[in-house]
């Protein structure tokens, strides 16, 4: 690829049509292309996205890169509109030749030493391949650390590039092209297979600094026992800014393409089984931990897809335990038509040998999923989830997951795994489940409140005594539990077990069922306390009127009329 490629990459993608079969060209502006964009977005995306499916017919290795590469196309073309993304520019001017040790100067020669040098039959110098990796990842280090700090390094005179895009598609299609010609990655690794391993997984990770900070920050509190609603918010406000490193999002392309096609490998020798056993364990990890998922975004999704589309590689993923990464692309991504396609031919060995950690990501995210909403409904994907994991290892996944989440969902999990218990274990069918969620759903307060408790230990009950507690303002028998939570000796079996049958006896209020109460005799003592509120919760949300009316009582009416709340900059401290 020469300059002028470079630039008609870089200025001419205007012209790919998003809802030709296979991106043709348009027939007008580049204006009509986004039209058409927003017109289906959806249809345009499932239709780059299953352009390179195996199951279109045999073509050409430089066909199928260049099908493959549609997607990634696609994006930069909305990103031109929307800003950021693979549209960002550099922060060097650029030059004729680049830069020598620049970033242009590196995705040429990678590009010249992987493709064109081979297919020409000259000897390539693959011993270059992981120096150049290891410097384009340095780079974006770089500039994506003066994106959010704006902290100048001496790097930064390097990052020549005319967009992101430049850059990623070069180590997208030498990827590619790699996963797809085993003969020229076997050749590769001849020539340069430790360091090039070394380079894919023990190297500095791909994401960049800002994000590792947020990261390890938040994972040192929660070590710690400190995350709590302050230091959350603080966590989320840091997350808003550091969004903008898309150091991961840019480089992920070579790195996962190449872990594909060593889990392509049939695994004959020894290391071909090693490093198949590695680019599982990455590619499990990065696609199935929330904020590795949020630094990569859609670029790891797109490079999954041949994962999705090839069953055996789908159930080597799965039991690995990509599962939930599967069931989070099917809503969250921009391949949930392949991962929803894959999803209905997901074979049963595909739920089988997982282990607690792997069961317990599972159960979050279809907990994550049953919050979001889509045209393609998440609730029968939790179904899906929880009959097969109940079917492969019983109740223990549900009772651990309602134990260690702190949201609402979860309490679904607990109420499953009583009733199931409560029953004898039964065998149960998709249809029972949805049943027992229908149950769930409808349920009064009372009965959620019992899930919740039941699924709490020993200290999460004493800790929790006024939120699951009684809501009469004189029960003697809460007090005296309040009182005993202050004197730890006095935690022995016979109080802990007295606690969790107290908790357990909660019955809610019978008109509004929004108060809950320990017993009949402390329902009846505060009906008169209990009215007021009581008919508020029966009238249901307030009407808008009543909204404007409640601010005007609190004072807003002072503030002037083009007042934006939203608009106020907080300053964030850590």
């Amino acid at each position: 690829m020469d300059e002028e490629d470079l630039a008609n990459l870089n200025l001419n993608l205007n012209q790919l049509d998003l809802n030709a079969p296979n991106g043709g060209p348009l027939n007008g502006p580049t204006w009509q292309g986004f039209q058409a964009l927003l017109a289906n977005p959806e249809g345009a995306i499932e239709r780059l996205g299953n352009t390179g499916d195996p199951d279109s017919g045999p073509t050409q290795l430089k066909q199928s890169v260049k099908d493959r590469l549609q997607l990634t196309r696609g994006a930069y073309q909305m990103n031109q509109f929307t800003g950021g993304g693979f549209a960002a520019e550099s922060t060097a001017s650029l030059s004729k030749p680049p830069i020598k040790n620049g970033m242009m100067s590196c995705v040429k020669k990678l590009r010249k030493i992987v493709i064109k040098d081979y297919d020409n039959g000259i000897q390539p110098n693959f011993t270059l391949v992981p120096s150049l990796i290891r410097r384009i990842q340095e780079l974006f280090q770089a500039y994506y650390r003066f994106q959010v700090t704006s902290i100048r390094t001496p790097e930064l005179m390097f990052c020549d590039f005319p967009s992101v895009f430049a850059v990623s598609y070069i180590l997208h299609e030498v990827g590619l092209t790699l996963q797809l010609d085993p003969a020229r990655l076997a050749a590769l690794l001849s020539a340069a297979g430790p360091e090039l391993e070394s380079v894919l997984f023990d190297n500095a990770p791909l994401i960049g600094l800002s994000r590792r900070t947020v990261i390890e920050y938040e994972e040192d509190l929660t070590y710690r026992g400190d995350l709590d609603e302050a230091s959350d918010n603080t966590i989320w406000n840091i997350a808003e800014k550091v969004g903008e490193d898309l150091a991961g999002y840019a480089g992920v392309y070579f790195h996962a393409d190449v872990m594909i096609a060593f889990l392509m490998t049939a695994g004959a020798t020894e290391d071909e089984k090693r490093r198949e056993r590695k680019a599982l364990e990455r590619l499990v990890f990065w696609s199935t931990k929330n904020n590795l998922r949020a630094a990569f975004g859609d670029t790891l999704a797109d490079a999954l897809r041949p994962i999705y589309w090839d069953q055996n590689l789908l159930t080597k993923f799965c039991r690995a335990g990509g599962i939930s990464a599967l069931m989070l692309d099917c809503s969250t991504s921009a391949c949930r038509s392949i991962a929803k396609k894959a999803v209905g031919t997901l074979p049963a060995a595909a739920w089988e040998t997982h282990d607690a950690t792997s069961l317990l990501t599972t159960t979050q995210s279809l907990a994550q999923l049953k919050k979001l909403e889509d045209s393609w409904k998440p609730l029968d994907l939790l179904i899906l989830g929880c009959h097969n994991i109940y079917r492969n290892y019983g109740i223990a996944p549900f009772i651990r997951a309602s134990e260690v989440m702190n949201w609402e969902d979860p309490m679904f999990f607990s109420y499953l795994a009583r009733q199931l218990q409560q029953r004898g274990l039964p065998q149960q069918t998709e249809a029972d489940i949805r049943a027992l969620y229908d149950e769930f759903d409808n349920a009064p307060l009372d009965i959620k409140t019992r899930c919740r408790w039941f699924a709490l230990d020993a200290s999460g009950r004493w800790d929790f005594i006024e939120l699951y507690g009684c809501d009469n303002e004189e029960c003697r028998e809460m007090a005296e539990f309040l009182r005993l939570r202050r004197i730890e000796s006095s935690h022995d079996q016979e109080t802990e077990t007295r606690l969790y049958e107290w908790g357990l006896a909660t019955i809610s209020c019978e008109a509004c069922h929004a108060a809950n109460y320990c017993s009949t005799n402390c329902r009846e003592a505060a009906l008169m306390s209990h009215a007021g509120p009581c008919a508020r919760a029966q009238e249901g949300p307030a009407q808008p009127e009543d909204q404007a009316q409640e601010q005007d009582d609190d004072g807003w009416e002072d503030l002037p009329d083009d007042f934006d709340i939203e608009a106020e900059e907080f300053e964030v401290q850590v």
